[in-house]
């Protein structure tokens, strides 16, 4: 008997909700107003298409362009310096120490400026005046062209250090303190002339 009450209770259980939904809750017509709500057998996604895509365009507008700074670049570039210098002292013609310069510094004068840059290379305080010049033209951040940072007006750039034992990263909002290269160059020329 016990077990004959706990299985009508069971199937009261399951059936008395059935029992008291009314039709119309259970076979909606469409356009027909509902007494309730009804609810859906399982959870359902619906993407909004168009206001996902708005968001992840408006995510993508705030990630910041990523430049690296090669912290040792103006070592290299000093290191390179002096090895032209020495090469050049030690060329016995005017086309050997051309073919060193454009080799070791990419660097084409013609025959006045080599004549005067020869005549001087023994003056370590022309070696120290170029290096002096390079540290100036290093030491901000210098890119080809400032077109390059267009896009990134507005929300600036992320500047990350490269060539460091800890590689360093800084927001950078004012772009204005990025050069481009005709900039570097100009402000080491009239630092070479003094």
């Amino acid at each position: 008997m016990l077990t004959l009450l706990i299985g009508l209770s069971g199937l009261t259980l399951v059936a008395l909700p059935r029992l008291l939904t009314p039709a119309a809750v259970e076979n909606p017509e469409v356009g027909k107003l509902v007494p309730e709500d009804i609810r859906a057998p399982r959870a359902l996604d619906v993407v909004d298409e168009e206001s996902s895509g708005w968001t992840r365009k408006q995510a993508q507008g705030q990630v910041r362009s990523v430049y690296d700074h090669d912290v040792q670049l103006g070592a290299q570039l000093e290191a390179r310096v002096g090895e032209a210098f020495a090469r050049m002292r030690e060329a016995d013609t005017d086309a050997d120490a051309r073919g060193e310069l454009a080799r070791v510094l990419d660097l084409t004068l013609d025959n006045d400026e080599l004549t005067d840059l020869r005549a001087q290379s023994d003056s370590e305080d022309l070696e120290k005046r170029v290096v002096a010049c390079l540290h100036v033209g290093m030491s901000g951040l210098v890119l080809p062209s400032r077109d390059v940072l267009s896009p990134d007006l507005g929300h600036g750039i992320v500047v990350r250090d490269i060539g460091r034992d800890s590689p360093h990263e800084e927001n950078l909002d004012d772009l204005t303190r990025v050069a481009d290269l005709a900039a570097a160059r100009s402000q080491m020329a009239n630092t070479l002339r003094g």
